[in-house]
């Protein structure tokens, strides 16, 4: 889809070599999002695959995927990329529940959409992939919860998963950020979680 920057690390990682033996590896992400309302759920969360196989069941065309490898990524596993998102959002709504005699009080109901942030046009073989916007953005009830960044260049603290759920007494929020950075400190956890009532955040 929208990989050809990435062709070009490829080509410049052949020729630093000077043998035509070596390859720079391809970072694919992706996020897989999962909403349930019969439990009052919902999550996302980012996917990292490393070089996918060019003419493999995803990459068909070599190094694209084609509309129909990509369509059915998302409605078999419900997984996306930033591209697909930005032009078609995908909203989660959990309904609200009344109370039911006799039993737990009622549930607030709340409202997910996931919006992707992708700059098109510095998708080019002359310029940097490094360099454009690629991300998907979680708002909950109308208000920004974070963005999930899908630009493999990113190396600080990312956040790569968020969930909300109603927990029996109110709604909750639990985010998930991971420092890549800390993989060359052993003293520093990689991924660290929140969970805090969602009307605090907002």
């Amino acid at each position: 889809m929208h990989r050809i920057a990435l062709t070009l690390v490829l080509l410049v990682g052949i020729a630093s070599t000077g043998t035509g033996q070596a390859r720079a590896d391809e970072p694919w992400n992706f996020v897989q999002i999962t909403c349930v309302p019969e439990l009052g759920y919902f999550s996302i969360r980012k996917i990292l695959i490393m070089n996918l196989p060019h003419k493999g069941p995803y990459l068909t065309d070599g190094f694209t995927a084609p509309a129909s490898a990509v369509s059915a990524l998302q409605s078999k596993y419900r997984i996306f990329e930033g591209q697909a998102l930005s032009t078609h959002p995908l909203t989660c709504i959990i309904p609200h529940l009344d109370v039911a005699s006799g039993w737990e009080q009622e549930r607030e109901g709340f409202e997910v959409k996931v919006v992707g942030h992708f700059d098109e046009k510095n998708n080019s073989p002359e310029s940097s992939y490094c360099r454009m916007t690629d991300s998907v953005e979680v708002l909950v009830n109308g208000k920004s919860s974070g963005s999930i960044v899908l630009n493999p260049c990113e190396n600080g603290p990312m956040l790569v998963s968020v969930e909300v759920s109603h927990d029996g007494v109110e709604l909750a929020i639990r985010r998930c950020t991971r420092d890549p950075l800390a993989d060359h400190s052993p003293d520093q956890q990689q991924t660290v979680c929140r969970e805090e009532p969602l009307a605090k955040v907002q």
